[in-house]
């Protein structure tokens, strides 16, 4: 009787496991679609609202489920119903497409990948996407890279002036574009171009973004972290064939394809960096081998040394530094080229497409953030979606690939947003009281207090925004109540990014006012106990401007310059019983001349060495960018003020 019990016990315990094995049992069905013109629709029938116009040429879809639709309703063999972009859904016709791939698989495989991340060390917000592309790719492998580089210093080094540019073609694209000084005039709504003729440095947004590893863990751009070491069973010449099919310089594959393999550097790499750098066409000068300036006959197919254009690498190759230069045949330009790229970045700790555009390998050679192969931030992805491309027209995506995926310290714990498209300008022009210019307005100045006579009841308050697409609010007629009255314009730019401006309506008969409420309606750049203020403001200007708010108002310049302010002065402004006396910080002058020259220049550069300090109003002084810190930008300002090229006001 116990042993039939036992035997009992076994074979519940075996289906249980199978009912268990079953529950979990899933397969995923994908189709590619090989043709192009074929439109994604909301419904499975061909009056349906159209989702995409014309999905690209092997744009691959997971299945909602095996089944087809009737086929009566506008497509003969029916409809997929497929998801795109995430969780959402649509409907392929069955026509125009073909199975690719069947991986069956059950949740514990997604549980054990996540267990072998979590062992890995792999933060937890990366889990999730690198789970999803382990489900349909069993044999990838993904290993991370701990970097120990603080995140927020990453991005602010990838920030420097021409080190990270995007193309912008309209204002729909220009969200997407820093507006610091060196790249944009607020005023003028210019942003400065950089390279070519569209060309310009990248937000800190857009850079964060496309710094940040998790937003590449989708089936297409995971591949800017593929190992770019030579793997003859991933890549293949049919592969380099497909990324330059349709190019002048496909002709050219089998050359690509034996200069990868002898340099153990991946040819469909190589392949990508070269439509990417010229389009593969010889109507592009770096493949042309036509005079170019005064260096014909020569060829750079990578644009190696281009540093602000074609120009630079064509000048660059022209020379004699090895890898086979002058590169005066396209041959020796594609075999030098790789030798040089295996030299300086693949076999040197940065031997991905990620590493390349940032230099933050764990395992590199060179200094973090320096030798960095191209400006261009969306660089990576594009080079990532045409090898991608390659791979499933070759059925090679099953390869067991190898990716790296740095991990950076003290990261968001959420992916970086993309920032949201158009114009960013959310400033005013100018803010009006009854009709009159606030006195001493600037776009970047957020903050005034306005005086007006105690018997008012009512002002009418307007502005005018720089950009024609940016929304005013708060303006019109404003009714007073007390002593002040708070109002608060607010502007939204194209790309919905908002600026506040608030002005303080205050009532006064102008005696019994404040020092404080002196300086506010002056409208004076106050940080703590200092007035910071540009070259050239005279001590006649200044007091001129007290007396002009408050007839009954003193003031008392202790002064190095007899005529104009210098940084270390003091001014003590006294109204009534009312007393302040405030630190003057010139910007620029940081030697406490009055003056901005190569004194000043030096200054700051033994600060940014770590020589000297710079304390209180001299830190403010040198500050003239007035973002907090001081660093090699405020250097190049008074380095640029001092030729003549920019005035520091």
């Amino acid at each position: 009787m116990k042993k039939s019990r036992f035997i009992l016990l076994l074979l519940f315990t075996a289906f249980l496991f199978f009912v268990h094995e079953v529950v979990y049992a899933k397969t995923i069905v994908r189709i590619i679609v090989p043709v192009s013109g074929v439109r994604l629709r909301e419904e499975p029938t061909s009056s349906s609202k159209t989702l995409v116009e014309k999905i690209p040429v092997n744009t691959i879809y997971e299945l909602v489920t095996e089944e087809r639709t009737d086929p009566s309703l506008g497509c003969t063999m029916g409809w997929y119903h497929v998801y795109y972009e995430g969780d959402k859904t649509g409907y392929v016709c069955a026509n125009f497409a073909d199975e690719y791939s069947r991986v069956e698989y059950d949740e514990n495989v997604v549980n054990n990948c996540e267990t072998d991340l979590k062992v890995k060390g792999f933060p937890e917000s990366y889990i999730p996407g690198l789970c999803e592309l382990k489900k349909i790719h069993p044999t990838w492998n993904f290993t991370p890279d701990f970097n120990n580089l603080d995140w927020g210093n990453s991005v602010f080094q990838q920030e420097y002036d021409r080190k990270a540019l995007i193309q912008s073609f309209n204002e729909k694209t220009q969200g997407f574009l820093d507006t610091e000084y060196i790249s944009y005039d607020y005023l003028k709504d210019e942003f400065i171009v950089k390279e070519g003729t569209n060309w310009y440095n990248a937000s800190h947004d857009t850079v964060a973004y496309f710094l940040d590893p998790r937003n590449f863990f989708d089936e297409q751009e995971i591949f800017i972290f593929e190992k770019l070491s030579f793997d003859e069973t991933a890549q293949k010449l049919d592969t380099v064939n497909d990324v330059l099919k349709g190019t002048d310089i496909a002709a050219k594959s089998s050359v690509i394809y034996d200069a990868g393999k002898s340099n153990n550097v991946s040819p469909v790499y190589l392949a990508s960096r070269i439509k990417l750098e010229t389009t593969g066409n010889y109507t592009n000068y770096s493949i042309r081998g036509t005079a170019y300036g005064n260096y014909p006959h020569i060829y750079n197919p990578y644009n190696i040394g281009a540093y602000t254009g074609a120009a630079d690498g064509i000048k660059w190759a022209a020379g004699s530094i090895g890898y086979g230069t002058p590169w005066t045949t396209l041959d020796t330009a594609i075999n030098g080229g790789a030798q040089y790229i295996a030299a300086h970045y693949v076999g040197i700790g940065q031997d991905t497409t990620y590493f390349q555009k940032y230099n933050v390998s764990s395992y590199r050679q060179r200094t973090a953030y320096t030798n960095q192969y191209q400006t261009n931030v969306q660089g990576p992805a594009q080079e990532a979606i045409s090898t991608y491309k390659a791979l499933v027209s070759n059925n090679l995506l099953e390869t067991a690939f190898s990716f790296v995926i740095p991990v950076y310290a003290n990261m968001p714990e959420t992916a970086s947003p993309m920032p949201t498209e158009g114009n960013p300008n959310n400033h005013l022009k100018s803010i009006t009281v009854n009709g009159k210019e606030i006195q001493n307005f600037k776009h970047d100045t957020f903050t005034y207090d306005y005086y007006v006579a105690e018997g008012l009841t009512s002002v009418k308050i307007a502005g005018s925004v720089i950009n024609k697409n940016a929304k005013l609010e708060g303006t019109g007629d404003i009714n007073l109540t007390g002593e002040k009255t708070t109002v608060t314009l607010k502007v939204t730019a194209q790309n919905k990014k908002v600026q506040n401006y608030t002005i303080n309506i205050i009532r006064t008969d102008g005696t019994a006012m404040s020092v404080d409420d002196i300086l506010n309606s002056m409208a004076a750049p106050i940080t703590g106990e200092m007035l910071i203020y540009g070259p050239g403001l005279t001590i006649d200007q200044f007091r001129n401007e007290v007396n002009k708010i408050s007839a009954t108002a003193s003031v008392v310049i202790n002064n190095q310059n007899p005529l104009t302010f210098s940084t270390g002065d003091t001014v003590t402004i006294s109204n009534g019983a009312d007393k302040k006396t405030l630190n003057i910080a010139v910007r620029g002058d940081v030697s406490g001349d009055g003056n901005i020259d190569i004194k000043d220049l030096l200054k700051v550069q033994k600060y940014i060495l770590g020589y000297s300090d710079l304390p209180g109003v001299y830190f403010k002084g040198g500050d003239n960018n007035q973002d907090g810190i001081v660093n090699i930008k405020d250097l190049l300002r008074i380095q640029k003020h001092i030729l003549g090229y920019l005035t520091i006001n």
